[in-house]
C-alpha cells in the first residue's frame, strides 16, 4: 500500500529518541527529574489503569451495540447461513460440478452439534465462517487480528456453539458466541490502547503545567550532571517510543490496516521500527 514510506517510522523513532536524549543531557539530573518521573509515572499509570478499566469500558460503550447489531443481521427471514454458503459453493464450482445444497450443509451442522467432540472439515469451517463473518461485518467491523475461520479452526467447540444456536434460531445466543470470539478481543485491545494513550496524555499535560509553574535555575548543568542524566534520558526515550508504538498499533487496528503508511505491510518493511512494534505491546 504505502511501503515506499517505510522510512517514516524509522526516522520518527530515531528523531524522537535523539531529541529526548539530547534534552535530558542538556537539562541535567536536577532540572530533568520532573519530566523523568512524569513520563515514567504516565506509562506506569497508563499500563495498569488501562488494564483495570478495559473490560468495564468495553461493556459500557460497545457490548450492547455490537450484540444488537449482530442479532439484527442474523435474525433475518430472508437470510440463512446454510443457503448463503450453498450459493457460495455453487458460484465457485466448475460447470457441471455438483455441490452440497443448504440441506446437506445444515445436516452436517446438526450432526456435529450433537457430537460430544465436534470434528468439522476444514473446508466446511472456512466456508461457514467466511459467510458468517461477511454477514456480521456488514453490521459492525470486528477489528479482529484473526478471521472467524481461523479462530474456529483452533476451537471447533466455538463453531459448534454458534451453529447449534443458529439451528435452534436462538439468535441472541449465536450473536453472543460470535461477539466473544470475533469481536471482544479486538475491541478490548482497542479500548486498552485508547485508555493508555489518554491516561498518558493527561499525566504528561499535568506534569507540563506543574513544570511551567515551577521556577528553574538558569544555571547551566555541569558536565557530570549532564552525563548522569543520560540513563534518565534512555528511560524517557523508551517511554516515548512505547507511546508511539501504541499509537501506531491503535491506528492500524482501528483502520484494519487500510490506512496509507499505517498498515502492517509498510511496518514490516521498516528496518528498526518493526522490532519495537513486535516487542512493545499492551496485549
Amino acid at each position: 500500500m504505502g511501503t515506499q514510506f517505510w522510512w517514516f517510522f524509522d526516522v520518527l523513532i530515531i528523531s524522537a529518541a535523539g531529541v529526548i536524549l539530547y534534552s535530558a543531557a542538556a537539562k541535567g539530573v536536577r532540572r530533568g527529574l520532573l519530566r523523568f518521573f512524569g513520563l515514567l509515572f504516565a506509562v506506569v499509570i497508563g499500563f495498569f489503569g488501562s488494564h483495570m478499566l478495559k473490560e468495564e469500558v468495553y461493556s459500557r460503550l460497545f457490548y450492547d451495540r455490537i450484540q444488537s447489531a449482530l442479532v439484527y443481521v442474523l435474525d433475518d427471514e430472508e437470510w440463512d447461513v446454510f443457503e448463503a454458503s450453498a450459493e457460495v459453493l455453487s458460484m465457485k464450482a466448475e460447470e457441471g460440478e455438483e455441490t452440497q445444497d443448504a440441506a446437506a450443509l445444515a445436516r452436517i451442522a446438526k450432526q456435529q452439534s450433537e457430537a460430544p467432540e465436534p470434528a468439522f472439515d476444514e473446508a466446511y469451517t472456512d466456508l461457514i465462517c467466511s459467510v458468517l463473518e461477511a454477514r456480521v461485518s456488514r453490521a459492525q467491523e470486528p477489528h479482529s487480528a484473526e478471521t472467524l475461520a481461523a479462530l474456529c479452526q483452533k476451537s471447533p467447540n466455538t463453531l459448534k456453539a454458534i451453529l447449534s444456536a443458529l439451528l435452534e434460531e436462538n439468535y441472541p445466543l449465536a450473536a453472543q458466541q460470535i461477539e466473544v470470539t470475533l469481536y471482544r478481543p479486538g475491541y478490548v485491545s482497542l479500548v486498552r490502547m485508547g485508555l493508555f494513550l489518554g491516561i498518558c496524555l493527561v499525566v504528561v499535560i499535568l506534569c507540563a503545567i506543574i513544570s511551567s509553574m515551577t521556577k528553574h535555575s538558569d544555571e547551566k548543568a555541569s558536565e557530570r550532571d549532564q552525563v548522569a542524566a543520560i540513563p534518565m534520558g534512555i528511560v524517557e526515550a523508551a517511554c516515548v517510543l512505547l507511546m508511539i508504538v501504541v499509537a501506531t498499533r491503535f491506528l492500524v487496528t482501528i483502520t484494519d490496516g487500510k490506512m496509507l503508511v499505517f498498515d502492517p505491510e509498510t511496518i514490516a518493511h521498516t528496518k528498526l521500527f518493526r522490532h519495537l512494534y513486535d516487542l512493545m505491546s499492551l496485549t
